[in-house]
Parts: structure tokens; sequence; C-alpha cells
């Protein structure tokens, strides 16, 4: 990915309704040169709700992390 989209996953962490320890995990995952991307999405699926509201919120496209 892209920095300006890593960029754009960690603002809308950010701004969800997740708790503050739920967006540091997440944020965490997307830091540095290699940004975790398995391990930021197994750790959203797990804190959240996914429905679809939620994937669209973040443009996933879940079928092919599956």
């Amino acid at each position: 990915m892209r920095n300006k989209d890593i960029e754009y996953l960690k603002d809308k962490v950010k701004e969800c309704n997740l708790s503050v320890d739920d967006k540091l995990l997440l944020i965490k995952y997307l830091e540095g040169r290699s940004p975790d991307l398995d391990g930021f999405l197994k750790t959203f699926f797990s804190v959240c709700e996914v429905g679809k509201d939620i994937l669209d919120l973040f443009d996933i496209d879940i079928g092919k992390y599956l």
C-alpha cells in the first residue's frame, strides 16, 4: 500500500467509535516501513462488529482476505 493509503486508514481508525485501546492497537499495525496489514485486518475483524457499513467506511473488499 502507498503511504497516503496507510495514512487514510490511520485517520479513519482515529475517527471511528472504538475504544482508545482498540484504536491504538490497530494503528500500531499500520506503523513503520512495512505495515502489518494482515495483523491489522485480523484485529480489525475481531474488535469490530464487521457489517457492510463498516466495510464500506474503510473501502475493504473482504473477499480477498478470506
